[in-house]
């Protein structure tokens, strides 16, 4: 399922299956949803390297060299 058929189906179900102010916190972060999600192209892009930066594999390192 596409992350726009997603939003349909959730706007669909609001006030049936999901709570209304939910659907409407959820549809007012719905540029960050696809940001993390890699949907926004240039957004995404800038998110991706942020992540990549060689301080941001320290977590990663430190569980590494705790499982040695």
């Amino acid at each position: 399922m596409s992350f726009d058929d997603a939003l349909d189906c959730i706007r669909a179900e609001s006030g049936r299956h999901f709570d209304p102010a939910c659907v409407e916190a959820f549809c007012s972060r719905w540029p960050d949803i696809l940001i993390v999600g890699g949907q926004n192209d240039a957004l995404g892009r800038l998110h991706n390297q942020q992540a990549t930066e060689p301080w941001a594999r320290v977590p990663m390192l430190l569980r590494e060299i705790a499982k040695s």
